[in-house]
């Protein structure tokens, strides 16, 4: 391979991997806010002594 294909390779591997970061960061942000509004309805069964 030549260089330029290897850079451009790199590159778009790399925005790949930040564009998957950046999903994953927004769903576990979207999960741990669904998960803080469900908190206060769910039982625990070690609490209920």
């Amino acid at each position: 391979m030549n260089d330029t294909l290897l850079f451009f390779t790199g590159a778009f591997v790399f925005a790949l991997m930040v564009i998957g970061v950046t999903f994953t960061i927004f769903e576990f942000r979207q999960l741990a806010e669904k998960d803080g509004q469900r908190k206060p309805d769910r039982h625990n069964e070690r609490d209920a002594d």
